[in-house]
């Protein structure tokens, strides 16, 4: 009797391997993906970046985006997947447009759905009241894989920032969500890449 050998299982380590391999590897595998006609930005992959070390990258990169000459609008911070950081981008822009003196408001996801697709089927009244309360409205929106949300906030945002963490954001999330958001953005100037090395969650 000839006896099959045993059928070979996949190896904890082999399988953490091949999700490794299906990630985002690198802030220069994601300008290839993206090509030259977005901007992007990396945050430093130093152990301990200084907060104003950041905040000196983002506000310099708003202004490539616009900011100096809006000085008024909404900014989307979206991301194709959780724990990319966009919601520590979001809280840094919220302190550092408040310390430049504009008047800010930062809506969570939650906040986010409830203002764009209010129960009645009319603009929200809460989006125009926040409008006309704030210089900036910030809205952190959920995660791509999870609500569509991000797509239909970008078509009401002046600047629209996707966050993408290496070693994190998966290659296929990153390929199947961010074209989508390029056919949302009014223009696609405004639209901009963070790529989060330092692993701010």
């Amino acid at each position: 009797m000839i006896r099959r050998p045993p059928r070979s299982t996949q190896s904890r380590s082999s399988a953490a391997s091949d999700v490794y391999k299906r990630q985002i590897s690198s802030d220069e595998e994601v300008k290839r993906l993206t090509g030259s006609s977005y901007r992007h930005l990396s945050l430093p992959n130093e152990s301990s970046p200084t907060g104003n070390q950041i905040d000196n990258l983002l506000i310099h990169f708003l202004f490539l985006l616009g900011l100096r000459e809006k000085q008024k609008g909404v900014i989307v911070v979206c991301s194709p997947e959780e724990d990319s950081g966009k919601t520590f981008v979001a809280q840094r822009l919220y302190q550092i447009l408040t310390r430049l003196g504009y008047r800010v408001s930062l809506l969570h996801s939650t906040s986010v759905e409830e203002i764009l697709f209010p129960q009645e089927n009319a603009v929200s009244s809460n989006w125009r009241s926040l409008q006309s309360q704030y210089d900036f409205l910030i809205l952190d929106t959920a995660a791509m894989n999870t609500s569509s949300v991000s797509f239909v906030a970008a078509e009401k945002a002046d600047i629209t920032l996707m966050v993408v963490r290496p070693e994190v954001t998966l290659r296929r999330s990153f390929n199947t969500y961010f074209p989508m958001l390029t056919e949302h953005v009014l223009q696609k100037e405004h639209l901009g890449i963070i790529v989060n090395n330092a692993g701010h969650r």
